[in-house]
């Protein structure tokens, strides 16, 4: 069973983990552009996973 988060929930979430997101795609990438493309591809897996709800 997929877990719901609210929007509240899911917006701390992408506070929390977009920075290592960010760090760790960089440092195998070594492009800003592409860590920050990764970073908002994992979130939209996570969305359309539906791990984030729209409450």
């Amino acid at each position: 069973m997929p877990v719901t988060l609210d929007r509240g929930e899911a917006e701390r979430l992408v506070h929390a983990y977009s920075d290592l997101i960010l760090r760790l795609s960089y440092t195998y990438l070594k492009s800003t552009d592409d860590a920050q493309d990764i970073c908002q591809t994992v979130f939209l897996c996570c969305s359309k996973a539906q791990a984030f709800s729209r409450a």
